[in-house]
């Protein structure tokens, strides 16, 4: 009985660890395509 608590415990950190990373990495990117379209404007762009 305590291997299935040690397993969801481990199977709870990774979906925890895997939301993490996906958050960061949706930040990261909202992050670079904000910077891009700052640069299209400074630099008048047509769309």
């Amino acid at each position: 009985m305590d291997n299935l608590i040690y397993l969801f415990g481990a199977y709870t950190v990774a979906w925890f660890g895997m939301l993490v990373y996906t958050y960061r990495s949706t930040r990261k990117l909202e992050a670079i395509e904000t910077r891009i379209d700052d640069l299209e404007s400074s630099l008048n762009l047509p769309d």
